[in-house]
């Protein structure tokens, strides 16, 4: 995901560098093991204060931006029924319309809720332990926001997220052999595995 913000220039470049052999999003990973590596060294402070609540109080706003993640992908859902409807999927969503925004909001509740329980104090008890998690939280969301603006400076177009005209072109260019998918299983394969294990489906799939 980074490395895909970052081709797009919603992240740093830095962020968009690849392994020119494999793929992989290399950057990422970098720029991801120095972070943490410097979360980790917060342990050695000596002072227990620093050491002990920071390094905690940090790990716990992460988490809530680790729920924050999550919120954009219920929406996100219902744009791709739309835009890409004709994708064959595995499982069919067996809500439509009105139904489907509704359950699908549940889920959005819930995540916010869970963020505003985590860093807002709802008590004076918790005053002490939330106030440094709400102002972190905070700025960080606004450094998040500065580098986002930053990294799409020059850029000449805006990619606006999938569209139906590009859904239509993905799905015929892999009709056509051009995607990077796994090759279909062989029933007959599954079938003597199966039986080979006298049918415990569980221990292998």
């Amino acid at each position: 995901m980074a490395q895909y913000a970052a081709k797009n220039q919603n992240m740093p470049r830095v962020f968009a560098h690849e392994n020119p052999k494999t793929g992989m999003p290399t950057g990422a990973a970098i720029v991801n093991g120095i972070v943490a590596t410097a979360v980790l060294l917060i342990q050695l402070i000596p002072n227990e204060a620093i050491s002990d609540g920071l390094f905690w109080t940090l790990f716990a706003t992460s988490v809530v931006f680790l729920l924050l993640t999550y919120i954009p992908m219920f929406p996100a859902f219902l744009k791709l029924r739309k835009v890409d409807a004709n994708r064959p999927r595995v499982y069919r969503f067996p809500f439509s319309g009105t139904a489907a925004k509704v359950i699908l909001a549940i889920p959005v509740i819930e995540l916010v809720l869970a963020c505003v329980v985590t860093v807002i104090p709802l008590s004076a008890e918790e005053v002490a332990d939330k106030v440094p998690m709400l102002a972190i939280f905070v700025v960080f969301l606004i450094m998040g926001d500065v580098v986002r603006i930053v990294s799409a400076r020059g850029r000449k177009e805006e990619f606006k997220g999938l569209t139906p005209a590009m859904a239509a072109e993905r799905l015929a260019a892999e009709a056509e052999g051009e995607s990077d998918q796994l090759e279909p299983a062989d029933p007959a394969q599954i079938e003597a595995i199966l039986a080979a294990d006298d049918g415990k489906s569980e221990k292998i799939f």
